[in-house]
């Protein structure tokens, strides 16, 4: 297993947002995906949020089927607030607060979605598979396991977003923007199970059988790109303006005990890049198993 240090963006300043929606569409975004699946498909719940001493935002989200998504946004020239990763590892959405504003009461709405990811997987013992020693593998799976194909379906979720600090996104800016701290590439061309393409007006990413992962989709086109992730049953879209980035991590919550050790759900994730009139993007994701 690849470990990475860990740099943290200043905490004293961290506060808890009171009424603000970060994933609040800007005004001039489209306000419908033009492939909206039916009703029936589920969304990721804001739990909690957090924004940090240069407007940095972030909200913890629950899928209801033992992952949580940790949306990040804010301006160029800000870090995002880095996860510890080895509170990442166990996905513990509660522990990840507390480590990004210590001192600061955890939302109840955060309490109640730790413990109904508690008893989903209580419940559905059935979809647990017992993490590899330190929680993650690179290894290369099977083609029949892992999918990247220059082709559009999907479903979305977000981790961090941002801007460039340019009019457009060159491809020279994107290949070589991290997440800081953890030093994930938001184009992991050449790692195990990464995909990253350049000026694409579609892509997909996905498995049916991971772990968790992460994406990015940066747009140097006029027309919003549409990034999409799916999550299990749940599916949300995204919209990415020209010059600006976003930035998706997910982390499944992990059932642990003295006698079997850690388990997690297994389960489906794609990032997928859909073409919106014009529009083309950078593209890179990279799926864990």
């Amino acid at each position: 297993m690849k470990r990475h240090a860990l740099v943290f963006a200043p905490l004293a300043s961290l506060f808890v947002a009171a009424g603000c929606d970060t994933g609040d569409l800007p005004p001039t975004a489209p306000q419908q995906s033009p492939t909206a699946p039916q009703q029936s498909r589920k969304h990721s719940e804001v739990v909690a949020e957090l924004v940090g001493p240069q407007n940095q935002k972030m909200e913890i989200r629950d899928n209801h089927e033992g992952t949580f998504l940790y949306v990040q946004s804010g301006p160029h020239g800000t870090a995002p607030m880095d996860i510890p990763a080895d509170i990442a590892e166990r996905g513990d959405p509660v522990e990840i607060y507390q480590a990004l504003a210590p001192g600061r009461e955890v939302p109840a709405k955060l309490h109640q979605a730790r413990e109904g990811a508690k008893k989903y997987l209580e419940s559905h013992p059935e979809l647990l598979v017992a993490t590899p020693p330190g929680g993650e593998s690179d290894t290369i799976s099977k083609s029949s396991d892992v999918a990247a194909i220059r082709q559009g379906l999907g479903g979305r979720d977000l981790n961090e977003r941002g801007w460039t600090g340019q009019a457009g996104c060159p491809f020279s800016w994107f290949f070589n923007a991290t997440s800081p701290g953890s030093g994930r590439r938001f184009c992991p061309q050449g790692e195990p199970n990464g995909v990253c393409y350049q000026n694409t007006p579609w892509a997909y990413h996905y498995s049916q059988n991971a772990w968790w992962g992460h994406g990015a989709v940066c747009t140097d086109s006029q027309d919003w790109a549409l990034f999409e992730v799916t999550v299990g049953s749940n599916w949300d879209p995204f919209w990415v303006a020209q010059g600006e980035w976003r930035y998706v991590q997910l982390y499944g919550f992990s059932s642990c005990s003295f006698w079997t050790g850690c388990s997690k759900v297994k389960q489906l994730i794609k990032f997928d890049l859909r073409q919106n009139g014009n529009s083309s993007a950078q593209f890179g994701a990279r799926l864990f198993f």
